[in-house]
């Protein structure tokens, strides 16, 4: 199987980010400009408890997102909504504290087929931030993805639980696979922005098209390495890429010599499934010279 079709665009996008219309520091304007002269082809803006219109500007589209949270015992959970429509969503100027009220006396569950009901698809947001176990991550029904990384989620804004990679793996090595993106959650505007991204292949640059392709795994994460091309079959990965410095494969074994492959410059990198280990997923995480990284998401061996 190929990650990627051949002739179709990808796309640079952000899905989790904040502005004034929250607890952000840059308007929507202003954030958008920053995306927009950093090469972004279109970002999500996710303010907490708040959805607002669509709209494109000269080299970008916007999309209509949202955040919403919901508190646990011992845990949080937080889910972005990506290219939602405000109108069906019909949130209209309400305070924020109604929207949340009103979503907090259904479950968490409704929340998230609540904002797939009105075209969006939904993420699992910064779960090691959260302190996300793995059944509250199986409870959750109808995701496209869940962040492996989190920009602000570490210092100086955080504690350091930027990545997830540690959770993704528990899960994938129980039989839920979740897709990868990376995101920065940008609130302060000081250097937490333009740090984790996804490229996604999609039909066109619009809502649907980048809903679709979401929802259908057509992406990678990624803080800077871009990944040409993923293939794999039941006995190998082979994952071409811009020139990195090294190459992890994560599976469900829990020790492999072979799992770390360090090659200053290489382009292709080939991990070859060890039967006897038992794998059932693998993935891949590449780091650049620069110690920015991007990943595949995790894929199913047969068993």
């Amino acid at each position: 199987m190929r990650l990627f079709h051949p002739k179709l665009p990808i796309y640079k996008g952000s899905l989790h980010m904040h502005t004034t219309r929250s607890d952000g520091l840059r308007t929507p304007d202003e954030a958008a400009a920053l995306y927009e002269e950093s090469g972004y082809d279109f970002i999500n803006i996710t303010d907490h408890w708040v959805c607002r219109e669509e709209r494109r500007r000269p080299n970008m589209l916007v999309l209509s997102g949202i955040e919403i949270d919901y508190a646990l015992e011992t845990q949080c959970v937080h889910l972005i909504g990506v290219g939602v429509d405000p109108e069906s969503l019909n949130l209209g100027e309400r305070e924020r504290a109604d929207v949340k009220r009103a979503f907090r006396e259904q479950s968490l569950q409704h929340g998230i087929d609540t904002l797939r009901a009105v075209g969006g698809c939904v993420a699992l947001s910064h779960p090691a931030w959260s302190l996300n176990t793995l059944d509250v991550v199986r409870s959750l029904n109808g995701l496209f993805a869940m962040e492996i990384f989190n920009s602000v989620s570490r210092p100086p804004w955080n504690a350091e639980r930027s990545d997830a990679s540690a959770l993704a793996d528990v899960c994938a090595a129980n039989g839920l696979l979740m897709p990868l993106i990376a995101v920065d959650d940008s609130h302060f505007y000081a250097g937490e922005q333009c740090a984790g991204f996804v490229r996604v292949q999609a039909e066109a640059l619009a809502r649907e098209s980048i809903v679709d392709a979401l929802q259908s795994g057509a992406f990678y994460a990624s803080q800077g390495p871009t990944i040409e091309q993923v293939e794999w079959d039941d006995r190998r990965m082979i994952v071409h890429t811009s020139p990195a410095e090294r190459a992890i494969f994560c599976t469900s074994a829990y020790y492999n010599p072979n799992r770390v492959a360090i090659r200053p410059g290489g382009v292709e990198w080939v991990y070859e499934r060890r039967s006897e280990l038992g794998e059932t997923f693998v993935r891949c995480e590449i780091t650049d010279a620069g110690g920015r990284k991007a990943w595949t998401s995790p894929v199913r061996w047969p068993t």
